[in-house]
């Protein structure tokens, strides 16, 4: 799995939408993703692990917690990664569960959990469950085997 592009939107320690463009580095070839403690790196393998299993690379965030304490209420907390494998291209869509405060009144609203995956040539997978099926058949090995690769 090469990822291409991640975006980010209201997730983690990001307000709004946040862009990694991996094509940067080219399509060849490994790159490691490096920085200072505190720099974001857990939170683009948290986006990453996000979108192709539904859970977060670390034991420490959970994913019903994943939404910005700084988003606005109007912005939209999701992940989206377009990402390649076996020379076929993927982009996936997650969403996890959060609440936020209503644009208008007081309360909360609470968002359910979705996933749409993207296949070229097919119709949307739209079904979490069955998006969770197929990203496990697509990648071949376990959220576990994926964080244990990943994250050396």
């Amino acid at each position: 799995m090469r990822p291409i592009k991640l975006t980010l939107s209201g997730w983690g320690p990001y307000a709004s939408c946040e862009v990694v463009d991996f094509e940067a580095f080219g399509r060849e070839g490994l790159f490691l993703i490096t920085g200072a403690t505190g720099g974001g790196k857990t939170t683009i393998f948290d986006g990453i692990t996000y979108a192709l299993y539904g859970e977060t690379s670390g034991t420490t965030r959970e994913k019903d917690y994943l939404r910005s304490d700084f988003a606005k209420p109007d912005t939209e907390t999701f992940v989206e990664l377009i990402f390649s494998h076996k020379g076929q291209e993927y982009k996936v869509v997650r969403s996890p569960r959060y609440s936020r405060p209503k644009k208008r009144g007081t309360g909360e609203i609470v968002t359910s959990e979705t996933a749409v995956l993207y296949e070229e040539g097919k119709m949307p997978v739209t079904v979490l469950k069955d998006v969770n099926r197929r990203l496990g058949e697509i990648m071949g090995i376990s959220y576990k085997q994926f964080k244990q690769i990943a994250m050396i």
